[in-house]
């Protein structure tokens, strides 16, 4: 999705700045409205002023400060690292090159029990985790995962089998499932979330959304507006939902009902989440300020 304009353009670095700054700006927005948590918390972990500064600008730019907004500086390295490989070599030696990178963030937190005796592997993780803190980061994480989507926007007029990539996709959905489950059982991770299956569910999912435009059975405006507004919709609930996740435990601290259920947790937090985006959404479509927190 990134990637098709630049493509089109053939590597006009002028609109990848632009599309970069795009992001930052998005980014910045949840900086300023998560700050107070980011800078208390960062200054109860640190000994002096310097150290201070020194991990919120670590965090900013590579670990990632709050919750799951660590996935900005993990994509925005990513998307750098993807423009840069992929530019001088091609979509293909791109996604190659960064494989191994993901894979060993499967091997590391998905199935750690059995490699943790891999001396080298060990390495490379301590290496990875001493820079980024962990490897949710740009190289190990984002890195591949926009190179998937640069070899997909260079390969879309390819895609012909629509329902061949359905089934595939429910398939290796099936697997990711199946996948899951032995992990848990046998309880081979130390962070799940990371799962090997995920490479051919993204893969195939991504090739059936490509092509759904030509496949849906409606009015072609209708579909492209209600993919609109899930697409922004997805913008406001990825950086809302841990915050709102932390304000429901902090508020019903006390109440067991609530602290021993993950699953009730859940329920009322997405659905807190989902109602909060769609305000903020109907609030954007008259008043402009609202509609820099989901990027527009």
């Amino acid at each position: 999705f990134l990637f098709d304009k630049l493509l089109f353009s053939n590597w006009d670095s002028t609109l990848f700045f632009k599309q970069t700054k795009r992001l930052f700006a998005y980014y910045g927005v949840w900086l300023l409205i998560y700050a107070p948590v980011i800078l208390g918390r960062t200054w109860t972990r640190t000994d002096s002023v310097m150290e201070f500064i020194w991990q919120v600008i670590r965090q900013i730019f590579l670990t990632g400060p709050y919750g799951a907004l660590w996935v900005f500086p993990a994509l925005i390295l990513g998307l750098v690292l993807t423009f840069i490989v992929g530019r001088y070599t091609s979509p293909f030696v791109c996604l190659i090159i960064s494989c191994p990178f993901f894979l060993l963030s499967v091997a590391q937190m998905e199935y750690y029990h059995l490699v943790k005796d891999i001396v080298w592997l060990s390495s490379l993780n301590d290496f990875f985790c001493s820079i980024f803190g962990w490897l949710g980061n740009g190289v190990n994480f984002g890195w591949f995962f926009c190179a998937m989507g640069l070899s997909l926007a260079s390969t879309k007029q390819k895609i012909r089998n629509y329902r061949a990539d359905v089934v595939f996709t429910i398939f290796w959905g099936c697997m990711l499932v199946l996948e899951c489950t032995l992990i848990r059982h046998y309880s081979l991770g130390i962070s799940y979330g990371v799962m090997l299956m995920l490479i051919p569910v993204t893969y195939y999912l991504m090739r059936v959304v490509l092509k759904m435009p030509e496949k849906v059975n409606v009015v072609t405006s209708s579909f492209e507006k209600g993919a609109k507004y899930l697409q922004d919709m997805s913008l406001l609930i990825f950086p809302l939902h841990y915050g709102i996740m932390e304000l429901m435990q902090y508020l019903l601290r006390d109440e067991n009902w609530y602290m021993h259920s993950t699953t009730l947790q859940y329920i009322i937090v997405i659905t807190i989440t989902c109602a909060i985006s769609c305000i903020i959404l109907y609030l954007g479509k008259n008043i402009r300020f609202f509609r820099i927190f989901y990027g527009r």
